[in-house]
């Protein structure tokens, strides 16, 4: 049930940002150079924080596996 909960979490907030972005470019103010160059930006950003959510993730699952008393490396 976690997992279906932190997919659903993770495809949300993606679906999020493409729907922001999307909004973001339609009505952006700038030249194009300037909205690429703003584009790239925030794709780095966003880059790094789904990594940051990832990595957070997996180390919370590590733990919750842990204190199950479960060896990971069985399971495979």
């Amino acid at each position: 049930m976690s997992e279906d909960r932190t997919e659903s979490f993770l495809r949300g907030a993606f679906f999020g940002v493409m729907v922001g972005l999307t909004i973001g470019i339609l009505f952006a103010p700038r030249p194009g150079y300037e909205t690429r160059e703003i584009l790239k930006e925030k794709g780095k950003e966003i880059s790094e924080k789904t990594r940051e959510v990832v990595e957070e993730t997996k180390s919370k699952g590590r733990e919750f596996i842990a204190g199950k008393g479960i060896n990971i490396e069985e399971e495979k």
